[in-house]
């Protein structure tokens, strides 16, 4: 494979001093953009994230960071994604963000339409999103709780049935995967569907799940953190296994 392509361990590295396409974790990243062509009026090398975005700055980005995608990533053929497609539902609203993190903050949502752990921004603008210590995995088409605080009435293998009243089969549909076939990628990466969870503020979110073992249903709600403090959280944890499950 070319150098230049991103592979499922890349990511798009967003700094002060412009883009980088990154090869693999041995390989230094490229710094060469005449390839892709973004905006005659834009100089992506020097634009820096502050201040107000201007329409130009923020089309010239959006279609920089779709075409890098577009052109280097290898997997999808193995997604169900039309990236074309996310491209007309996310740059609209894009175009629309009156600040920077906003502006990442939509490319972001696209790119977590690829549901690849591997693939992101770094160091850009963001807002902040937050989401309950709860860790899943997809087993036969149930999203499977595998980790829950201990003071939770939620535990490990319990079946998640929705948040804050949405059902799990309206968020698979939405990401316009039929909840009744969804694809086996997700189902051994529980982080695949995180965004399950993600929420952009720090207000308790509610948890829909139901008891295999009892039959019962239950919702709880539970106090949300952000990316930083869940880290913290999932370190105390460990790695659980499903095969440790015990209700």
């Amino acid at each position: 494979m070319h150098n230049r392509y991103i592979t499922t361990l890349g990511v798009v590295l967003i700094v002060s001093s412009g883009f980088f396409v990154p090869g693999s974790s041995t390989q230094t990243p490229q710094t060469k953009h005449e390839a892709i062509p973004s905006s005659a009026s834009i100089n992506l090398l020097n634009l820096k994230p502050v201040g107000k975005p201007t329409v130009a700055e923020k089309r010239a980005v959006f279609n920089r960071v779709w075409k890098l995608f577009s052109v280097h990533y290898p997997s999808f053929s193995f997604k169900v994604v039309n990236w074309k497609k996310e491209k007309t539902i996310y740059e609209p609203k894009a175009l629309r963000a009156n600040t920077w993190s906003k502006f990442f903050g939509e490319i972001n949502g696209m790119i977590l339409t690829l549901h690849d752990y591997h693939s992101g921004l770094v160091n850009a603008p963001s807002i902040p999103y937050y989401s309950p210590a709860i860790l899943t995995q997809y087993v036969d088409n149930q999203l499977v709780v595998v980790a829950a605080p201990q003071a939770s009435k939620i535990r490990p293998g319990m079946v998640v049935l929705g948040t804050n009243g949405v059902s799990i089969n309206n968020f698979m549909d939405g990401i316009g995967v039929p909840s009744t076939q969804v694809p086996d990628f997700f189902r051994p990466l529980g982080f695949q569907i995180r965004d399950v969870f993600i929420e952009n503020s720090d207000r308790p979110e509610e948890v829909t799940v139901y008891n295999p073992k009892s039959g019962n249903v239950l919702s709880e709600t539970l106090p949300v953190y952000d990316h930083s403090h869940l880290q913290a959280i999932w370190n105390q944890y460990g790695i659980i296994l499903l095969s440790n499950i015990r209700l």
